[in-house]
């Protein structure tokens, strides 16, 4: 599966498990950031992409030392070009667009940008969401190529340095000011990734 079908179907996954559930037999709290990272990362693993070279969470002993919950490393071996990502995930509390991303943490960002500089990397905030507004709305959030669906808004990857303004769903997806990386670009490193 190619790169960016794979990215959209987590972005999918992620959408879904955050929908709220509306049953008044249950009282069932939202999933938390670990749960929603290890079923994005589970979905991304099973797409089966050929530019996925590895996947690595690590624990929160480790978080809170490294500042970031998971590495992904995309490349191709077969050109010996990859690039490697350090990321932090967040989620969104509330389903509008004045919603927040209430634990983000700049020393904690500080720690992740060191990080990633020391290892060659890139900081990145995964931020997953679900909002519960008209599509016609949300179509001025959207930066993704292709159809507007707006289940591709499940997850948005974020540089460190566009969360130090505002945390809100609103000021993070202004179309015009959005951080992101466009895949694919590779820096040289040797192949060893452990």
């Amino acid at each position: 599966m190619k790169l960016e079908k794979a990215l959209k179907k987590v972005s999918k996954k992620v959408w879904n498990q955050l929908e709220p559930i509306n049953n008044s037999k249950a009282n069932i709290h939202s999933m938390r950031e670990e749960g929603l990272s290890t079923i994005a990362l589970n979905t991304l693993l099973k797409a089966n992409c050929s530019n996925v070279l590895k996947i690595e969470m690590i624990s929160a002993k480790e978080e809170s030392l490294r500042g970031y919950d998971y590495e992904i490393c995309i490349g191709s071996p077969q050109k010996r070009k990859f690039i490697r990502f350090f990321i932090q995930a967040k989620r969104l509390y509330g389903s509008k667009l004045n919603s927040r991303y209430n634990a983000y943490d700049t020393s904690q960002s500080t720690i992740l940008e060191a990080y990633s500089k020391r290892y060659k990397g890139i900081p990145l905030y995964s931020l997953y969401n679900h909002l519960d507004i008209p599509e016609s709305e949300l179509l001025r959030y959207y930066n993704s190529v292709g159809v507007f669906n707006k289940k591709n808004l499940g997850v948005t990857l974020a540089t460190t340095t566009k969360l130090k303004g505002s945390t809100s769903f609103n000021s993070i997806h202004d179309s015009g000011i959005l951080n992101y990386y466009r895949l694919p670009f590779y820096r040289y490193h040797p192949l060893d990734l452990d």
